[in-house]
């Protein structure tokens, strides 16, 4: 028989859970299309295993390696079928009704995670590092959070000790997750700390006090019936990051992050005021080193 797998889940496991321990994390991946014959991903979510595959279900022999492999049962897995991405309907649309749900730690931090019903569980794991980088740019800091989805970059940023917030979101479902995860680390929606439900492409165009950390994590690509229009990250770049850097205070910071993997940016498409400093190999946790996950960029406001 084959154990190929199984043998690959072991070693790679005992490897990652002793950095996971020391670094008080609970979430982290194991595998991702390491050998050519499992072309899957897998996640360990404290003792719960995320299971994606592509375009087809998980084969009951991958599963019986996997539950070998890292001596799980197989009810702790929970398996996603993954399709060519062709907009937010699919990878953030509600799969199921199960909730089955789990609250998880990440430093100091607390986040509920949904195991079941959509294909991101509520926490890209590729982004711990940039929100440890947001939380250390946000103290004392008025901080805008765009596309903000659950909020973990928000927690962080209140955890970091940013005066104000705001965090806006389109969908009504992720502004009450945002809201249950701020409760859980004991912080709450005011006058300082907002939520707003509206389209950030369209939030970026008000008039309103400068902040002082903007950070900006959007889709690669979104057809959203709530949007007025298509957006693709690799055609909408400069004006989204323009548009950011209008609400953005002289010396102020832009933490801009892309997972596309066509995604090029050309500092000509953006203003002479921009000042670009790519830093994704700061953001890129161990457990993502070996796959191009996302590419980061601090871009701070100077002088036009």
């Amino acid at each position: 028989m084959d154990n190929s797998l199984a043998n690959r889940l072991k070693k790679r496991f005992k490897h990652l859970n002793k950095w996971a321990k020391r670094e008080n994390i609970s979430c982290f991946r194991i595998y991702n299309q390491d050998l050519s014959e499992y072309p899957l991903i897998i996640d360990w979510i404290d003792g719960d295993l995320v299971v994606s595959s592509y375009q087809r279900p998980l084969s009951e022999q991958a599963k019986d390696q996997i539950c070998k492999g890292l001596d799980r049962p197989e009810s702790a897995i929970y398996a996603k079928v993954r399709q060519p991405q062709k907009g937010l309907q699919q990878q953030y649309q509600r799969q199921s009704r199960q909730q089955v749900t789990k609250i998880v730690h990440e430093s100091k931090l607390q986040f509920e995670l949904n195991l079941s019903d959509y294909l991101d569980v509520g926490l890209f794991l590729d982004h711990r590092q940039t929100r440890q980088y947001a939380q250390q740019q946000s103290a004392g800091a008025r901080v805008l959070n765009l596309f903000a989805y659950t909020g973990s970059f928000t927690c962080y940023a209140i955890a970091g000790g940013a005066k104000e917030s705001v965090s806006v979101e389109m969908n009504p479902n992720y502004i009450q997750w945002c809201q249950r995860n701020m409760s859980l680390n004991k912080m709450s929606v005011n006058n300082k700390h907002q939520l707003v439900q509206a389209d950030c492409l369209v939030y970026l165009k008000k008039k309103q006090p400068p902040f002082d950390l903007i950070i900006c994590d959007p889709p690669t690509f979104s057809n959203s019936k709530r949007m007025k229009e298509s957006f693709d990250i690799n055609r909408d770049y400069p004006s989204l990051l323009t548009d950011c850097l209008s609400l953005l205070r002289k010396n102020g910071t832009l933490l801009f992050s892309t997972n596309s993997q066509k995604f090029k940016l050309d500092p000509q498409q953006l203003p002479n005021s921009a000042q670009l400093n790519e830093i994704t190999h700061k953001t890129v946790p161990p457990d993502f080193m070996k796959q191009k996950s996302h590419r980061c960029w601090e871009i701070r406001k100077g002088n036009p």
